[in-house]
């Protein structure tokens, strides 16, 4: 179960996940050397109240997953919001992507991916997901996780 809405994702096969009051975040289990995770929350407002909820949701999911965030000329990278890199459908639903090279997590270099979609009652969902450099299964497994975003819950 996504944080705060009642939407759902699968985690990638044989992570583990924890259902936090702000976040669900979803990695290796303990003892894999794989660096990969994900953590999804939600969040609402209109106008600049949106955009104050979705930037402070964005710092605390990247902060949440231990993500140094790559920077540019000293200033930390943030998805340019009114221009995603990339779309993809899954369902009704279209996710919203962007991507940022040189992140940084548990001492690997990787990607840095940002998701943005709503669930059917319009609530926004925002999630982040880091991939090491050269790992093509976790960014396989991450891809194939955030397919499955959508309403419902688990019991």
């Amino acid at each position: 179960k996504i944080a705060k809405v009642d939407s759902v994702f699968i985690p990638p096969e044989g992570w583990v996940y924890a259902q936090q009051a702000e976040m669900t975040v979803a990695q290796p289990a303990e003892g894999d050397t794989k660096n990969g995770a994900i953590a999804m929350t939600s969040f609402e407002g209109e106008g600049a109240e949106e955009a104050k909820a979705r930037s402070a949701s964005y710092e605390d999911l990247v902060q949440g997953l231990e993500i140094t965030v790559p920077e540019k000329f000293k200033k930390k990278y943030v998805p340019k919001w009114d221009k995603a890199d990339d779309t993809r459908k899954t369902g009704s639903t279209e996710i919203k992507l962007w991507q940022a090279e040189q992140a940084k997590r548990k001492g690997k270099n990787g990607f840095l991916l940002v998701l943005l979609t709503s669930d059917p009652g319009g609530k926004k969902i925002l999630g982040a997901a880091f991939a090491p450099e050269g790992d093509e299964k976790t960014v396989e497994a991450i891809s194939k996780s955030l397919e499955t975003i959508g309403p419902g819950s688990y019991q």
